[in-house]
């Protein structure tokens, strides 16, 4: 999976790797966390034959990230930002339904009030990919498993930490998050498991850097009031299913056999309000391969369906819509989130749509985006892999 970073056109300094080592600052660290699973499927309520409710999981965290020298100009303008890399390992205490997945992911943090001089409170995310899920469905030998898939799902956590530095190369964390796994709609069926809980862990950081280059009182202001508009145009592809719904639950519903190839381009104006922020709107030129096609023949609910016709022109699988999009900007980072709706959609759905990106950014002008696309805050759609530029 990629990820995606940056939005405001700032200073090389603050949207990329820091030019010369001295002016990071590395940390390791472990942590520990129980989990309550949310039954939003039949599979993790049980109910099937000899079924045991899944309700509970228990993870370790392995993480190492670096943050920037407090006395740097990225220290200054943004104070304790932290990311990195990180393991999870899970357990549900029921491997014989799901498995043990060990997740790899990216995260980034950052303290946004100071409780006291050595606790803050601050936010972080994960994203990333979860490996090893054992028992996958399969319509013959594991029919019951409507919560995950694919052997491989996205890795989707958020959540608030307290820290406690009780020593100057040593930091210990708490926490609440949420977490979801899903396979963002590359196969059904693609229920997902939902999760929220707790952690509690320790860290250490190794901070013996040499003197940064000053960071200039003229250079930090000019930082604090670049505001600007730029043009933000980002090209993708993904892969879906297509999904004829129908009462009756999930399991009444008739999926098409076979994939369906998305891409699209997607091009509008941002405008950076601060160094934390950007607001603006979207176009979204959009090919959907599954747009227009109709079953050939009846089904009953649950079958596959393996016959249907395809719009005779690939031009009526296109749709154009529009969005708003906010994105919370850091250093290498970002998250954008955008609501739109099809406003041209030849033999298309006219839907309420919401995606979800991350975006890593070598370059202060370019960036690789990783996004997740659903409709109606429900119904998933398709994956959103691509690469961007800021003009």
């Amino acid at each position: 999976m990629a990820f995606a970073a940056g939005v405001g056109m700032m200073h090389a300094q603050t949207d990329t790797l820091p030019s010369k080592m001295k002016d990071m600052n590395w940390r390791v660290g472990m942590s520990l966390g129980g989990d309550a699973v949310v039954p939003t499927n039949a599979y993790l309520k049980g109910e099937y034959p000899g079924g045991k409710m899944i309700g509970a999981a228990f993870g370790v965290h392995l993480q190492g990230d670096f943050s920037y020298n407090p006395k740097s100009l990225t220290g200054r303008l943004y104070k304790g930002l932290y990311q990195g890399i990180g393991v999870d390992v899970r357990t549900f205490y029921n491997p014989g339904k799901l498995g043990t997945p060990v997740s790899l992911y990216v995260y980034q943090g950052m303290p946004f009030a100071w409780l006291t001089p050595k606790v803050t409170l601050g936010y972080e995310w994960q994203f990333g990919a979860a490996m090893g899920w054992q028992h996958i469905y399969n319509p013959v030998t594991s029919p019951y498993n409507t919560a995950v898939s694919t052997r491989i799902t996205a890795h989707m956590n958020v959540g608030i930490k307290v820290n406690y530095q009780f020593d100057k190369h040593w930091q210990f964390n708490c926490g609440w998050s949420v977490m979801h796994y899903s396979n963002a709609n590359t196969r059904q069926p693609n229920q997902g498991i939902n999760m929220t809980g707790v952690t509690m862990g320790v860290s250490y950081t190794h901070d013996e850097w040499k003197e940064p280059e000053g960071a200039t009182r003229e250079m930090i202001e000019e930082n604090l009031q670049d505001r600007r508009l730029y043009v933000d145009i980002l090209t993708y592809t993904g892969q879906r299913k297509k999904v004829k719904f129908n009462k009756g639950g999930h399991d009444q519903d008739n999926v098409y056999e076979g994939s369906f190839n998305v891409s699209g381009i997607r091009v509008g104006p941002m405008w950076k309000c601060n160094r934390f922020v950007a607001v603006g709107g979207q176009l979204d030129f959009r090919y959907d391969e599954s747009a227009g096609v109709e079953p050939i023949g009846q089904y009953a609910p649950g079958e596959i369906i393996t016959n249907y016709t395809c719009p005779s022109s690939a031009f009526k699988q296109m749709s154009l819509g529009v969005m708003g999009c906010a994105e919370l900007t850091m250093p290498l980072f970002a998250v954008n989130v955008a609501l739109g709706v099809n406003a041209l959609r030849p033999d298309g759905e006219k839907i309420f749509y919401q995606a979800l990106s991350v975006k890593l950014s070598p370059h202060p002008r370019f960036y690789i985006n990783a996004g997740y696309q659903l409709s109606d805050f429900k119904l998933p759609q398709n994956l959103c892999l691509g690469v961007g530029i800021r003009i």
